[in-house]
């Protein structure tokens, strides 16, 4: 795979440090000199650099891009993540030192409290914090006070159910009932989400009910059929 400068419409500067990583027979840009999509799941490449403790550091980082996603849309998804790295390098002077110490720390503990902490911390490189949070909400009232202090080798299958399953279920939030509905599109404050920035509810444990020009749907149907629309409500 080559990187290809990503272009957008004259005068559009987001895509700056940007690059779509293309195969050699690929075609790169359309008559109008935009950057055409592959139709696949491509990767783009963002190139970041700042100064750190008054020298020029850089960094980079690759993402998968969904099936049949524009340049457009693609671009406006990762300008969060673009963000984020400038911050982590101005913070760091790197890119890579968080990813290497979690990995050094790996086989240092077997308990499954010690090893959730480093598989969390690798997954807010990468993850949005509110899905971080619900991950650390459902562990934190699960998990950790009961079996997350054994060693994972100690745990077996009716540790799981007695003390995580069971648990859930008589807290009542187990099974399939639902626990809230919340409005987000208004008459006053229309809110509309195309399928790369379409919300997950709380981490894709409920749904989001579009309007679409295919109807009533759900977020995972959006994201699966690349159609947006008007976000009704979140269901949990």
């Amino acid at each position: 795979m080559k990187p290809v400068k990503i272009r957008l419409t004259e005068g559009d500067l987001r895509a700056q440090g940007m690059y779509i990583l293309l195969e050699e027979n690929e075609e790169k840009y359309t008559k109008t000199g935009i950057t055409s999509p592959p139709n696949r799941i491509y990767k783009i490449e963002i190139a970041v650099e700042t100064i750190y403790n008054n020298k020029r550091c850089r960094g980079k980082r690759s993402f998968n891009i969904p099936k049949g996603t524009s340049i457009t849309k693609a671009i406006e998804s990762l300008l969060g993540k673009k963000d984020e790295m400038i911050k982590a390098l101005k913070e760091k002077g790197t890119l890579k030192v968080e990813k290497t110490l979690i990995e050094k720390k790996v086989s240092d503990s077997r308990i499954l409290n010690d090893l959730f902490k480093i598989w969390i911390d690798k997954k807010k490189i990468n993850r949005r914090i509110n899905t971080v949070r619900v991950y650390s909400i459902y562990y934190n009232t699960h998990v950790k006070d009961n079996i997350g202090k054994k060693n994972i080798d100690n745990i077996n299958e009716n540790d799981i159910q007695l003390e995580v399953i069971n648990r859930m279920i008589n807290l009542n939030l187990g099974g399939n009932t639902i626990k809230g509905i919340k409005r987000i599109s208004k008459p006053g404050r229309r809110v509309y989400s195309g399928a790369v920035e379409m919300p997950r509810v709380l981490s894709g444990l409920g749904i989001a009910i579009v309007s679409t020009p295919k109807g009533i749907a759900t977020d995972k149907f959006c994201r699966t059929n690349n159609v947006g629309g008007e976000v009704l409500c979140f269901v949990w």
